[in-house]
C-alpha cells in the first residue's frame, strides 16, 4: 500500500491509534468516504467505517460504523464494502495517513 496525506476535516474525524493501519477503499453512490481501520488497541479487529460529511458547518465528518471483524482482515472489509455499501474501490486500497485539517 502507498501512503497518502488526507486534509480535510471528514477524514480527520476518525479516531486512530498510532499502531492502527488506514486504508481509504473507496466511496458510496452518494460520495461518503469509505475506509478499513485496523486497531490494535484491546487486540486486533478490522472496523469498516463510512464517513460522510456533517450537515453543521465545521463539524467535520460523521462517522458510521459498519462492521467490526475480528483480527486484521482488511480483505474481507473490501469484499463488505463493495457489497453493503455498494462502494466504488479503488484498487489496490491506499493507506492513508490523516492530518487535522489547520
Amino acid at each position: 500500500m502507498c501512503s497518502r496525506s488526507i486534509q480535510s476535516n471528514i477524514d480527520a474525524a476518525l479516531v486512530v491509534g498510532p499502531h492502527d493501519d488506514v486504508a481509504w477503499l473507496g466511496t458510496t453512490p452518494t460520495g461518503e468516504g469509505v475506509y478499513a481501520v485496523v486497531h490494535r488497541r484491546g487486540g486486533i479487529f478490522t472496523h469498516l467505517y463510512r464517513v460522510a460529511e456533517s450537515a453543521v458547518r465545521g463539524r467535520g465528518g460523521l462517522v458510521h460504523l459498519e462492521a467490526v471483524l475480528p483480527g486484521g482482515r482488511l480483505r474481507e472489509a473490501r469484499q463488505l464494502a463493495a457489497y453493503r455499501l455498494s462502494a466504488r474501490l479503488d484498487a489496490p486500497p491506499v493507506r492513508v495517513v490523516l492530518q487535522a485539517a489547520e
